[in-house]
């Protein structure tokens, strides 16, 4: 029989130092949490070697209730980070300093000094009773909780959204970009149409379709006659969409913009034959033609995923860590 984990249901606070004074502070901070019964976290207990710090701590953060800064007798880069991260995503802060002209200059909330060891044990343990006592109150967990229903619908959305643009204004159009949405459900995904979306009455069609595709996984545009997708593609370059265009060989939306696959690497076309011309015609710029609408679909979705993969290990990785 597998034993089943017991859930930690402690609030959690995310403790902010000089990591060179981890022997010194560590044993006050776990000793005033035990105290008040609040579990105590810390970064280098969480972060694995080969993560992303930078990613990695934005999530710790983010998972805990409340973050305590401790400045005993300098202010690391780390801690202004951290700080920083923490007033922007409005987690509670509580700010200890031994040294009060450490403080930084924008500092908005109460900062709490102390001169011995002793001294920081005291203020900790009460000022994190008062924490706990906030944090039981309902209207907090409330707040939490809604918190955590927009998170999971947003990574929800990200997850199997896709938006598909395309010529909606007449049968043939509709009739198309609806083959496309069916290979997308087919596959798991769910297609998003603007033309279906509710109005949005303090928004531009352009913002509209921003919006919508910034929430999106990925993009696929029917893209074989001229319509007012043309505009959204560019959208798309502009705000770096992963987009994949399907279209017929031998036509286009438009000639302006058969560069982007070629100056953009989150962009790419997949091209079908075209039935209503026989042979389909000759199109130096699909790399390969497909018998039909349906399988250059499913061609775009799997690249597309392919590049979602890339850019996970990059963005995730290689880049930031080096910094």
């Amino acid at each position: 029989m597998t034993q089943e984990v017991k859930q930690d249901h402690r609030p959690k606070v995310f403790f902010s130092f000089p990591y060179a004074e981890s022997e010194k502070l560590k044993p006050i901070f776990r000793e005033a949490c035990e105290k008040v019964v609040i579990l105590a976290v810390f970064a280098d207990e969480h972060i694995r070697p080969e993560e992303n710090v930078f990613y990695a701590l934005h999530t710790l953060i983010l998972s805990c209730d409340a973050v305590v800064a401790v400045i005993p007798r300098s202010i690391s880069s780390w801690v202004n980070f951290e700080l920083e991260y923490a007033l922007a995503i409005n987690k509670p802060v509580l700010f200890f300093t031994e040294r009060p002209f450490l403080i930084p200059f924008d500092v908005l909330f109460r900062v709490i000094t102390y001169e011995t060891a002793e001294e920081l044990r005291q203020h900790l343990v009460a000022a994190l009773s008062t924490l706990r006592s906030n944090l039981s109150r309902p209207e907090y967990a409330l707040k939490k909780k809604e918190e955590q229903r927009i998170f999971e619908a947003l990574q929800g959305s990200l997850q199997k959204n896709v938006l598909v643009l395309g010529k909606d204004s007449d049968k043939e159009g509709r009739s198309r970009i609806e083959r496309i949405s069916s290979v997308l459900r087919s596959k798991g995904y769910e297609p998003i149409k603007l033309r279906e979306l509710p109005e949005i009455k303090h928004l531009s069609l352009e913002d509209k379709m921003i919006r919508f595709g910034g929430l999106c996984r990925f993009v696929v545009a029917e893209d074989s006659r001229p319509s007012g997708h043309i505009d959204e593609i560019r959208l798309c370059a502009s705000c770096q969409y992963i987009t994949a265009t399907v279209r017929e060989a031998g036509t286009a939306s438009t000639w302006m913009q058969a560069h982007y696959p070629q100056q953009y690497n989150f962009m790419n076309r997949f091209c079908y034959k075209n039935k209503k011309v026989l042979p389909s015609p000759k199109d130096d710029l699909c790399v390969k033609i497909y018998d039909t609408l349906e399988i250059a679909t499913e061609e775009a979705a799997t690249w597309a995923e392919k590049r979602i993969g890339y850019q996970e290990k990059i963005f995730g990785r290689t880049i930031y860590s080096n910094w």
